[in-house]
């Protein structure tokens, strides 16, 4: 396909759109059925909403293209180091990978920014404060600037963020039982049902931490730019890790979830803090994954 062509398809993506400071990160293909010789494009991006991009994804990511017989292709985008295997689309990075075989295609991202240190400066203030793209031991507070701050100015978290992502795109004979294997990501949302019937109805899913399951994690369900206070199917995994979501209508859905300040995962440490305060800070890593699905997984009529 001519890439001015992929521009027009999703350009409506791009319009009124403003830069945040974005917390989530996705692959979404630009179709979801391909034929042999043909160019598959998936479109990773950053935003609070689900799956419409609100800025330009930065850091180091590594997209990972599986073909159904396990072999792979990677592409790289390296912000650190100028590695640069995408172009950039408005507030999208953009991969294409030819389509050399028959089958189900899964692409896994992997992305970070890093660590991200969040100092609650004016307390009881948690929303403003200043973020900053360091590990605590990286960084000199001595040194800052601290004027404006309160005298129980304190570290609310500090995290490493990990962020995954997967989605698939069929052809002929594709093997859909492929998809409800895990990929064997730290943090990974597998598709227990069957991913051509997503938006059907009740569709399951199981959370994995480190290949285990993960009992109580929130999983989160929506059409595609869905704005977050505006989701309503918010489910809670089970003992065995698993969620049901009613994905009521066909299009193209993502399922989300992530570890927050868990202290399964975290822990509760004494940092620098300002002289009247008593706040302990959350340490340790994020974790997030995004499963975008589709409703083309079929041979469209008349090709």
């Amino acid at each position: 396909m001519n890439y001015a062509v992929l521009v027009s398809t999703f350009v409506i993506l791009l319009i009124g759109i403003t830069p945040v400071m974005a917390h989530e990160s996705w692959a979404i293909p630009q179709t979801s059925w391909v034929n042999e010789g043909d160019t598959a494009y998936f479109f990773v991006g950053s935003s609070h909403l689900f799956g419409t991009s609100e800025e330009l994804p930065t850091g180091y990511m590594v997209l990972t293209f599986r073909n159904q017989d396990g072999t792979t292709e990677q592409k790289i985008s390296d912000d650190f180091n100028g590695t640069q295997d995408g172009k950039t689309m408005g507030y999208y990075k953009v991969f294409e990978f030819p389509i050399e075989k028959k089958g189900l295609n899964i692409l896994d991202l992997y992305h970070t920014e890093g660590t991200w240190t969040h100092v609650i400066t004016n307390p009881p203030d948690t929303d403003g404060g200043e973020w900053i793209n360091k590990p605590i031991e990286e960084i000199d507070f001595d040194a800052m600037d601290k004027t404006s701050w309160a005298d129980n100015w304190y570290i609310e978290r500090s995290y490493p963020k990990h962020v995954y992502s997967k989605t698939f795109v069929a052809g002929p004979d594709a093997d859909f039982s492929v998809a409800n294997k895990p990929l064997g990501q730290e943090w990974e949302i597998v598709p227990l049902s069957n991913i051509t019937t997503a938006g059907t109805g009740p569709f399951e899913v199981l959370v994995l931490y480190k290949g285990k399951p993960f009992e109580g994690a929130i999983v989160k369900a929506a059409k595609a730019g869905t704005a977050e206070d505006e989701i309503t199917i918010n489910e809670t995994t089970n003992a065995d890790g698993v969620a049901t979501l009613n994905l009521d209508s066909r299009g193209n859905w993502v399922i989300k979830s992530d570890t927050g300040t868990d202290l399964r995962i975290c822990k509760e440490m004494d940092m620098p803090r300002g002289p009247a305060s008593t706040k302990k800070t959350i340490v340790g890593p994020v974790y997030r994954y995004a499963l975008v699905l589709s409703d083309q997984y079929t041979k469209p009529e008349g090709e």
